[in-house]
C-alpha cells in the first residue's frame, strides 16, 4: 500500500522548530535535497522514515545525537555513508 501524498520539494530548515515531534514520517513522496542538520534539534524523535524519496548526500551527524531514536528508514533514497551513532 502506497501512502504517498506526492509532496515535492525540500525539507525546510524550520523543521528544527518542531521540538515535540516524536515521529517524522514523510515516506513515498518526491522530496529532494539532504537530511538537514536541524533534524538533530528534534530530541523527542523516536522514528524517522524518509524512505522512497530522492534524498541525496550523507545523513547529518546530528542524527547520531538523537538519544530517543529507535528506528530510522532511509531505504530507496540516494544517501551515502553510514547512519551516525
Amino acid at each position: 500500500v502506497s501512502l504517498s501524498n506526492w509532496l515535492w520539494g525540500t525539507i525546510s530548515t524550520l523543521i528544527g522548530r518542531l521540538t515535540r515531534l516524536e515521529v517524522f514520517s514523510i515516506a513515498h513522496n518526491v522530496l529532494t535535497g539532504s537530511i538537514l542538520s536541524e533534524i538533530g534539534d528534534l530530541t523527542n524523535l523516536v522514528k524517522i522514515d524518509v524512505s522512497h524519496n530522492f534524498f541525496s548526500g550523507s545523513i547529518s551527524s546530528e542524527v547520531g545525537q538523537l538519544t530517543n531514536l529507535a528506528e530510522i528508514d532511509v531505504s530507496w533514497d540516494d544517501l551515502s555513508g553510514s547512519i551516525p551513532s
